[in-house]
């Protein structure tokens, strides 16, 4: 099992548009992995990506600035 930065690939978010579907244990892990990658490449968060529910547990990511 994988923890951290490590469990989620946020290598595809790296122009504006850019999606990724993920499955997090629970949103808040998936939020600071998130916070922690766009603070190690510069990118402003939270207003630099949009979350959205998809089916079965499912996290739409997408890239906005």
């Amino acid at each position: 099992m994988q923890h951290g930065n490590k469990k989620y690939n946020f290598e595809d978010l790296q122009k504006v548009g850019d999606e990724i579907i993920v499955k997090p244990a629970n949103i808040y892990s998936l939020k600071n992995s998130l916070r922690l990658y766009s603070k190690v490449n510069d990118i402003e968060y939270p207003k630099s990506f949009r979350f959205d529910d998809e089916a079965q547990g499912l996290v739409k990511i997408t890239r906005t600035s």
